[in-house]
């Protein structure tokens, strides 16, 4: 059976007969997530050079998802080279000391050191819903200090994050650096950080602070998700993953619990740098699945977009 697929490319009308039974019927490769550069239409041996991020975006149902995260990243990244730039009090000296006491009884400073820096978290939460948690980490990857104190801080089973692959990443790229999903020591739910190194000098590598987290809010990419889509479109799925294919939000949805989509094809594809449409089996049906790659720091989202054949 052979399904018709309408899509208008270039102001000229162009039916694209899609085989239900054929995976990756079309791709659309992405040049680049700027909205003037062009995506590349591929068919046989010929590339042609057409319509622009924002056009494609809408044709795949994912502009204002796109629209949405983009704006969040940014925001994002604005608060880490804040940081960075010590702009912002997290880069401001001398840090309190840390006995092992408190390492032990408070797992970083107390509640009541070292206002200055807590208010600034605290503030930071209350301006950014896409954040759960605010900290800093010093440079043997030792926790400093926490926000919210409870339950982020004072509940946590460890101390010390030497070992994660966002401390490890922010050092070696000395830049912000976005972790997978994984689950929090302190609480168990899902969770994806970003972290920024702070030097007292930024030309010095010997001068690090400390290193800032930030970590996610996924039911804030939840709930984004859901006004992205169009309550009329009831056969529709919205997924959001990460560069692993961990899903961190997900339209039909509030459970946190972790589900992986890196089987899919369309994953595939979007993390190798494509956007576009095919038809993949889903729960055993044929189902079409739009995709696109939205950059965040050093890694890849991905955006995956399900419907129904009917």
């Amino acid at each position: 059976m052979v399904t018709p697929l309408l899509f208008l490319l270039i102001g000229v009308p162009l039916t694209i007969f899609i085989s239900v039974h054929i995976i990756n019927s079309f791709s659309l490769v992405y040049a680049n997530q700027n909205d003037n550069m062009p995506f590349t239409y591929n068919k046989g041996n010929s590339q042609l050079s057409i319509i622009t991020n924002s056009t494609i975006l809408k044709h795949l149902g994912l502009y204002t998802i796109y629209q949405h995260l983009n704006n969040t990243i940014s925001n994002l990244m604005s608060i880490s080279e804040a940081s960075m730039n010590r702009s912002n009090t997290f880069g401001n000296l001398p840090l309190s000391n840390i006995t092992n006491e408190m390492k032990v009884t408070y797992h970083g400073i107390p509640s009541d050191q070292d206002i200055e820096k807590r208010n600034e978290a605290k503030g930071l939460l209350a301006n950014n819903k896409a954040l759960l948690y605010v900290g800093l980490l010093l440079p043997n990857g030792d926790r400093y200090f926490g926000e919210p104190y409870f339950p982020y801080q004072t509940k946590s089973s460890i101390t010390n994050f030497a070992y994660r692959d966002h401390f490890i990443g922010a050092l070696e790229t000395k830049q912000p650096y976005l972790s997978n999903v994984f689950n929090a020591v302190s609480t168990g739910e899902p969770i994806a950080i970003l972290a920024s190194p702070i030097y007292a000098d930024t030309k010095n590598p010997n001068s690090l602070i400390g290193v800032q987290v930030l970590g996610l809010n996924l039911t804030y990419f939840n709930d984004l998700v859901k006004i992205s889509m169009p309550k009329e479109e009831d056969n529709k799925r919205m997924i959001i993953v990460d560069n692993n294919g961990t899903k961190i939000a997900d339209s039909l949805s509030d459970n946190n619990k972790m589900q992986t989509f890196q089987e899919f094809q369309s994953f595939q594809n979007a993390k190798n740098g494509k956007s576009g449409l095919l038809t993949e089996k889903v729960n055993g049906k044929d189902t079409f699945i739009s995709y696109a790659p939205i950059k965040f720091a050093q890694t890849n989202w991905i955006i995956l977009l399900f419907s129904s054949n009917g």
